[in-house]
C-alpha cells in the first residue's frame, strides 16, 4: 500500500496515531471504572445472596430498614458505574468511526485530486481504496472490542485480588 502513493499512505497514518492515542487514554480511564463496577457488583451480589437465602433475617430483625438503603445506595453506584463505562465505551466507538471515516474521505479526495491531475492511475488508486478498508475494518474491530478487553482485564484483576485476601 505503502508504494503505490507515499502522500496517500501518510494521509492514513496521521488519523490512525491519533485514535489510537485516544484508544489508550479510554483504557486508562476505563480500568478502574471496570474494576470498581466488579466490586459494586459483588458486594450487590451479596447482599442479593443473603437476603434471598435467609441469613439477614437471623442476622437481625430491626435492620430490614438499614439493609434496604445500602442496598439502594451500592445499587444506584452500580448504575452510576456502568452509565460511566458505558459513556466511556461509546465514546471510543463513536470517536473510531469519526477517525476512520474522515481518514477515508481523505483518501477519497487528495487521490481523486491526484487521479485528475494524472498523478495517480484509477487503477492504483481503487487498489489503494481496496487496502485502506483491509486496513480500517480491523481498527473498528479493536475499538468495538477494546471495552470487552477493559472489562475482563478488570474481572482478572478482581480475581487476583480476591485469591491473595487471607483465608479466615
Amino acid at each position: 500500500m505503502c508504494l503505490i502513493n507515499i502522500k496517500l499512505t501518510l494521509h492514513i497514518i496521521s488519523p490512525m496515531i491519533i485514535f489510537s492515542i485516544i484508544l489508550f487514554i479510554i483504557y486508562k480511564i476505563q480500568k478502574p471504572s471496570f474494576k470498581n463496577r466488579k466490586a459494586i457488583k459483588a458486594r450487590v451480589s451479596a447482599n442479593l445472596t443473603e437476603a434471598f437465602i435467609g441469613i439477614k433475617v437471623i442476622k437481625g430483625f430491626t435492620s430490614n430498614e438499614y439493609s434496604t438503603a445500602i442496598f439502594k445506595r451500592e445499587f444506584f453506584e452500580l448504575f452510576q458505574s456502568i452509565k460511566r463505562t458505558l459513556i466511556s465505551a461509546n465514546i471510543l466507538i463513536n470517536s473510531g468511526v469519526f477517525f476512520m471515516g474522515t481518514t477515508t474521505l481523505l483518501i477519497r479526495w487528495f487521490g481523486s485530486k491526484m487521479s485528475i491531475n494524472n498523478e495517480l492511475t484509477m487503477g492504483d488508486f481503487t487498489t489503494f481504496i481496496a487496502y485502506l478498508t483491509f486496513l480500517v475494518a480491523p481498527v473498528f474491530q479493536i475499538a468495538r472490542m477494546s471495552s470487552q478487553f477493559t472489562d475482563a482485564n478488570a474481572s482478572i484483576e478482581r480475581i487476583n485480588e480476591t485469591l491473595e485476601l487471607a483465608n479466615e
